[in-house]
């Protein structure tokens, strides 16, 4: 996921919302590509998890050519993630510390953050 557009100053939540793949009760990166599992329960540095697209890269760009720094990408609330399209895709509250940059991917709220922890028991929904 990268953003359309990036605003100013970094998110000042602490608890967001991430779209992750889920198979046989462990969770997966967005893409199919990824082959690490999430752990629940600690805090995960985006450095460990970068997929192999963007593990070269120190930045990322949006659509319309500015930079902002890698991260995990977070939704700030439920409402701003898109109609999952997919069965495998699940949605998992976050603690989030770190904060990067922030902005918006397809009219939703996202904020980049540098580490995650998915929350024991807290998954939204299938």
């Amino acid at each position: 996921m990268c953003l359309d557009y990036t605003i100013e100053g970094k998110p000042d939540w602490k608890i967001g919302y991430k779209v992750m793949r889920q198979k046989d009760k462990h969770l997966y990166g967005e893409y199919r590509t990824e082959k690490l599992r999430r752990p629940i329960g600690k805090w995960l540095d985006e450095k460990n998890f970068q997929d192999p697209f963007s593990s070269t890269l120190e930045f990322l760009y949006t659509k319309n050519g500015i930079f902002y720094p890698k991260g995990w990408h977070v939704y700030e609330s439920l409402k701003d993630i898109p109609i999952l399209l997919y069965s495998y895709y699940v949605i998992r509250k976050v603690k989030c510390r770190q904060p990067l940059a922030q902005g918006y991917q397809k009219k939703s709220k996202v904020g980049i953050f540098k580490e995650i922890m998915f929350i024991k028991g807290a998954k939204i929904c299938v």
